[in-house]
């Protein structure tokens, strides 16, 4: 009994309750109003009344009693047979008016292409934007519908038109942007004002309006972002390569280490020379006295004490990010300092023998030699990087393949100088690399005599040696079969070749020698 009379006097005070507080449309479940009852409709929202299908009215914001003299519009809907003349039959629905936070979102944007790494990524989004009511009855009877689930269709139409006009604006961007610069939001202003904008005609049709954008925020996948940021390292990477001196630098820090690896044989009493790394055009110099264990290791130490003194120019000391570096001849330090991006006025040096530490540029036979070296790179810039790489390892190849015989160590060498210089990717490929152009050119392996077969044999390159790119990586030293079965593998990908002789990257299917390969006349 007490529930009964208790649920019986709620019915005589109608309004929102408050855990539809922030709801955008909320009908109010009975449809049987009592006569005299106490409606109340706050100030940030409106009460439409419906009544088979049809508006009949709508109050704005104060306290109402429910009657037929106080509220004309309710004098045609007085239920007299069943009720006693003391009910009314109408649906109540309570509309905000006051602007509305709607989330739309997180769900999947689409799939976009890079116009950097040509990679087709995944963009999700999430938007906050503010909603407001400009017409309750067009809303209820064009979108939200007159039913307890009228907000929901509401929130579904807006997340729907968001997403569609977000879709077509960040398609524009990526037209012409890099994904990592559109998923930085730095454009999120200019977008949600342009999906406001576009939205603002059919909105209105449909009773509201976005007003503005609080949050928006475009984002990767998973997977896409990965990719990215390996593309990304991998970039890195080859621009450090084409730092000017990256090459000259490289190849000094392989022949210092080789020579420190001469001096260790040498104070165990085991020596092997190795054949100098010069080019096909010079001959090969006479062999000065070999010096004592102890002269080879006190000429390839990292550090002397300043007590020491030598003939001769004088050696320096350079104090670079990985420590102290040294002792170098002055156009040694100056490739160091550039591998380390140091320039005359930055680089720390010590002289040989010295214990105080002064900038470079203080001493006149290092700013003359960082003076000639910044010449020489201003005049070199247009050189392409894997060009100069392939003539530092072309030159030594020559050398060493000048006897009919490459030596394990001689091997071993080019391995290590190819991994170095970007030609090949790792040791394992340097190998087979290193391997197959010294058959190529009648070469024998090991520690014995020259090849008879050699002498007078056949030339340098038995057939041409592609650099190949297909717009992520860069690989060279593939012969024209390598680079055709890339190509059969992704046809519709990118193939670039170079090749010496040529004056610039062509596609792999203009040229010759992969043509054909590809039965392509």
């Amino acid at each position: 009994m007490f529930e009964f009379f208790k649920k019986e006097t709620a019915k005589l005070f109608i309004a929102r309750p408050p855990e539809a507080a922030q709801v955008l449309v909320w009908r109010y479940p009975d449809q049987s109003i009592p006569d005299g009852a106490k409606l109340t409709v706050r100030e940030d929202e409106c009460v439409v009344f419906f009544r088979q299908g049809q508006c009949i009215g709508v109050l704005g914001a104060g306290t109402y009693p429910v009657c037929s003299s106080n509220i004309p519009f309710l004098g045609h809907w007085v239920v007299s047979p069943l009720t006693g003349d003391n009910h009314y039959l109408t649906e109540l629905f309570f509309i905000r008016r006051a602007e509305h936070i709607h989330q739309a979102g997180p769900r999947e944007l689409g799939q976009y292409s890079d116009v950097g790494s040509r990679h087709l990524v995944t963009l999700h989004f999430v938007a906050r934007c503010m909603l407001q009511v400009t017409d309750p009855v067009r809303l209820l009877t064009s979108v939200a519908g007159i039913d307890a689930s009228a907000s929901q269709r509401v929130a579904a139409l807006v997340d729907e038109r968001i997403r569609s006009l977000l879709a077509r604006y960040v398609g524009q961007l990526a037209s012409a942007e890099p994904i990592t610069a559109i998923v930085s939001n730095q454009f999120g202003e200019v977008i949600g004002q342009k999906v406001i904008e576009e939205a603002r005609e059919d909105c209105v049709r449909s009773g509201f309006q976005i007003t503005r954008f609080l949050a928006l925020d475009v984002r990767l996948d998973g997977t896409s972002e990965a990719l990215l940021r390996d593309f990304g390292q991998k970039m890195s990477e080859v621009e450090v390569a084409r730092q000017p001196g990256y090459a000259q630098a490289q190849m000094l820090q392989g022949q210092r280490a080789m020579m420190q690896g001469i001096a260790a044989g040498a104070a165990q009493g085991h020596i092997n020379m190795m054949m100098p790394m010069m080019g096909p055009s010079f001959a090969v110099p006479a062999l000065a006295p070999l010096p004592s264990p102890r002269a080879l290791l006190a000429d390839v130490s990292t550090e002397l004490a300043p007590q020491v003194s030598r003939t001769g120019p004088p050696r320096w000391y350079l104090r670079s990010n990985a420590g102290i570096e040294g002792p170098y001849s002055a156009r040694q330090l100056v490739l160091r300092a550039g591998a380390n991006n140091f320039d005359a006025s930055t680089a720390l040096v010590r002289r040989e023998g010295a214990s105080d530490w002064e900038e470079a540029i203080t001493v006149e036979a290092l700013r003359t030699e960082f003076t000639r070296r910044d010449d020489a790179v201003g005049k070199s810039r247009g050189a392409r990087p894997v060009e100069r790489n392939l003539d530092v390892f072309e030159a030594s190849f020559a050398t060493a393949v000048a006897d009919g015989v490459v030596t394990t160590d001689e091997k071993q060498m080019l391995v290590g100088l190819a991994v170095r210089l970007g030609l090949v990717q790792d040791e394992q490929e340097g190998q087979r690399y290193v391997v197959q152009r010294a058959k190529a050119v009648g070469c024998a392996l090991g520690e014995g005599a020259a090849a008879s077969s050699a002498k007078g044999g056949p030339p340098l390159f038995l057939q041409r040696v592609f650099v190949y790119t297909n717009g992520v990586e860069q690989v060279a030293g593939l012969s024209a079969d390598a680079v055709a079965a890339r190509v059969r593998a992704i046809p519709d990908g990118v193939h670039m070749v170079w090749r010496e002789g040529l004056p610039d990257w062509r596609p792999a299917t203009e040229d010759e020698d992969v043509r054909p390969l590809l039965g392509v006349r």
